[in-house]
């Protein structure tokens, strides 16, 4: 009885400690994904390796230019035999020992620089290794960052499909019973059915390519296979301000029209403390989603805070339009990298208008009535436009090869722009010379 009783609550408390186990499961954060594949890659174990192999090497080439080389040794002899006595001539036994000590010392004083060059060549590599160790931490953390939004998306799509199962099958069932009862048709519960199914392998499919990203993750974190695995989904980095915590924001940002010095580098708590609300500790971004972008919305002004504005857009171009707005309003051109976003911005919508050809070549036919002076400046400035249009012509291709890099195709659409600036001028000067 006493036998059975252990073997019993061995069993209950294997039982109890898995139960705690999987309660006390800690879902792992981004950066606690990250944390982990540092600490367990065997790349960066390796390159940490070679690391502090460089570091020695660095060491010895030190002391092999600024330490003396010392060297010692010793020596000792036993010799023994028999041999001829010279005055009693007769043999005798005879032993000999012998012995030594030597030290010896050098120091280089001057070797063509070659004991510099071998510690600037030493320090080189350790250098690199810390740069290289730094490259694959940074690597490893972006291949987890994306295999964890990957499994973030698929868990999400998971979650969503579950739901839309519930919900066909809740809307098959609603129309069989109206089959039965004669307000619908077999076809009706045909289609209803077929939706359930299609979900329903939508589902799968989904929970396989889940699998396949927690797989990912965990083959990249060396995370073991065989313990449990959870991606923390509680996290929120961004609060959606409401209709009243939006207008206690507005109120906060802009006093008097100026932008509020309070708000300024602050938090988002404090932010939203001086505005007379409270948003969870997790929080990062306050976002309000507004429609006006004229001076008088207090969230179309550049905050310099983490609070950001969101606007719906009804097209791409109606997008671009209010972006344009909100860059020329905020005094764009007041700095470098405001004017460059400016640029881009026309540059694309430069992109997307047909291409503008140049005007036909005047004919080179003699005013009457002209001058000399007349005629010289005509030719002239036939010449240059002919030339000009050579060079605005000479950008089409260089436009169409640059079409997958947008910088560049930047900064060729403005070229061609001031290129075509300069032809219409030459050519209004050859309308008022021929007049």
């Amino acid at each position: 009885m006493k036998q059975y009783t252990t073997i019993f609550l061995l069993f209950f408390c294997a039982q109890l400690s898995l139960a705690q186990t999987s309660d006390t499961l800690a879902s792992f954060t981004l950066k606690d994904c990250m944390t982990f594949a540092i600490a367990h890659s065997t790349k960066l174990e390796i390159q940490a390796a070679d690391n502090r192999d460089a570091q020695i090497s660095r060491r010895d080439a030190i002391l092999r230019a600024f330490t003396p080389s010392i060297s010692g040794g010793t020596y000792a002899a036993l010799n023994f035999g028999r041999g001829v006595d010279p005055e009693t001539n007769t043999y005798v036994s005879t032993t000999s020992f012998t012995n030594g000590y030597s030290v010896s010392g050098s120091i280089t004083l001057f070797n063509g620089f070659s004991a510099v060059n071998n510690i600037k060549i030493a320090k080189t590599a350790v250098l690199m290794g810390i740069t290289r160790e730094q490259q694959l931490k940074d690597e490893l953390c972006l291949a987890v960052m994306q295999a964890y939004c990957n499994a973030l998306y698929f868990q999400q799509m998971l979650h969503s499909l579950n739901q839309q199962v519930v919900s066909a099958q809740t809307n098959l069932t609603l129309a069989q019973q109206q089959e039965q009862l004669g307000q619908k048709s077999r076809a009706d519960v045909i289609d209803l059915e077929a939706d359930l199914a299609d979900r329903e392998y939508q589902l799968v499919s989904m929970t396989n390519q889940y699998n396949d990203a927690l797989l990912t993750l965990k083959d990249l974190m060396l995370y073991p296979l065989d313990q449990p695995f959870a991606i923390d989904t509680t996290f929120n980095y961004s609060a959606l301000l409401s209709n009243a915590e939006l207008e206690k924001t507005r109120k906060t940002i802009l006093i008097n029209g100026a932008l509020n010095a309070k708000i300024v580098g602050q938090s988002d708590h404090t932010i939203a403390a001086i505005a007379g609300f409270e948003v969870p500790e997790t929080t990062k971004i306050l976002i309000g989603e507004v429609e006006s972008v004229e001076r008088t919305e207090p969230f179309a002004h550049e905050k310099l805070s983490p609070v950001l504005a969101m606007y719906r857009a009804s097209s791409f171009d109606d997008a671009m339009d209010k972006a344009q707005q909100l860059l020329e309003d905020g005094g764009i051109r007041d700095f470098a990298c405001g004017y460059a976003k400016y640029r881009s911005i026309l540059a694309h919508e430069a992109a997307a208008k047909p291409v503008i050809t140049a005007a036909p070549k005047p004919k080179k036919e003699k005013p009457k009535g002209g001058t000399k002076e007349t005629d010289k400046l005509i030719r002239r400035l036939e010449r240059e436009i002919e030339k000009q249009e050579k060079v605005v012509a000479q950008y089409d291709p260089q436009i169409e090869a640059a079409s997958a890099d947008y910088q560049e195709l930047t900064r060729l659409l403005g070229e061609k722009e001031e290129a075509e600036m300069v032809l219409m001028d030459l050519m209004e000067q050859w309308e008022a010379a021929q007049e």
